[in-house]
């Protein structure tokens, strides 16, 4: 058993929970609004890996990796949750992969 810290509010993940990998783009107001660094904030509590940016078409674009129960929560809350002043209008999850062998990032960045 992987142990999360009591602080973050999650439960104890499984060694063997399948691991997932998402692309997702995010629609709306989501730029000006706070909504990488919550997006990152997120991604952290959940104990997930990856990043998140702008895009020059006012869109937040990332990738995300982690245990796929957690992966679920993150998708409901780039769908509709995200950063207090942000209203989302959309997300398209772009690529999804279950069962990747190893994660590619070793935290949640926020990309310039």
């Amino acid at each position: 058993q992987l142990a999360c810290p009591l602080d973050l509010g999650c439960h104890s993940v499984s060694a063997s929970v399948m691991t997932t990998h998402i692309k997702f783009e995010v629609f709306g107001k989501v730029q000006g609004v706070f909504f990488r660094k919550y997006t990152q904030k997120r991604a952290q509590e959940l104990h997930l890996v990856g990043w998140c940016m702008n895009t020059p078409q006012d869109t937040v674009t990332g990738e995300a990796q982690g245990p796929r129960p957690a992966i679920e929560e993150f998708i409901h809350w780039l769908s509709h949750v995200g950063s207090p002043k942000s209203r989302i209008t959309k997300c398209d999850i772009s690529e999804r992969r279950d069962d990747i062998p190893s994660l590619s990032f070793a935290q949640f960045d926020v990309r310039k």
